[in-house]
């Protein structure tokens, strides 16, 4: 069988953007920009992303951001949304907030729920479960507040939906 030169030099080159990220940022991350915006592949793009997100510069994070606000591929906005939460800063936490108020995409505010969870952000996975309409959506909320150890939320929680039924 035949092995696509492609996918070597796709391989290739993101193994060097590794290694360039490692030794100058500076460089790297201009160049995986390129990649994010060009012709390649989805694959090579969410490695792209993924060695991106090694990165901690605010820089970074606004191409991520870019991504996963505007990807026309529905895998790679949902890489990007994984992979902000897992910066768990309070920028790309508030990033993430925003994205879920302004999306209507339900696998976008599914993974976007996820991220939050992975980053621990207690406070924005109650305001969904307490806000939020689609019972399935408000139910990945209280698991995810569930998995970030978010006793004293979910108590919170309990109490507002226990009040809710005695007014009722």
């Amino acid at each position: 069988q035949s092995v696509s030169t492609d996918v070597a030099d796709d391989d290739v080159k993101l193994l060097a953007l590794r290694g360039l990220m490692q030794s100058d940022p500076e460089v790297a991350v201009p160049a995986i920009e390129r990649i994010l915006q060009g012709n390649s592949s989805v694959r090579v793009k969410d490695r792209a992303l993924f060695v991106l997100n090694q990165n901690r510069s605010t820089r970074a994070r606004d191409s991520i951001t870019g991504v996963a606000r505007n990807a026309s591929n529905p895998e790679l906005r949902l890489s990007a949304v994984k992979y902000l939460g897992q910066r768990s800063d309070p920028e790309s936490i508030k990033i993430l907030a925003d994205m879920y108020a302004s999306t209507n995409d339900v696998d976008v505010r599914r993974q976007i729920l996820r991220s939050l969870g992975a980053a621990n952000a207690r406070d924005r996975l109650l305001g969904v479960a307490k806000s939020e309409k689609s019972p399935e959506l408000r139910a990945i909320a209280v698991q995810q507040l569930g998995a970030a150890r978010g006793g004293a939320e979910l108590e919170e929680l309990y109490r507002s939906e226990t009040d809710k039924d005695v007014k009722q």
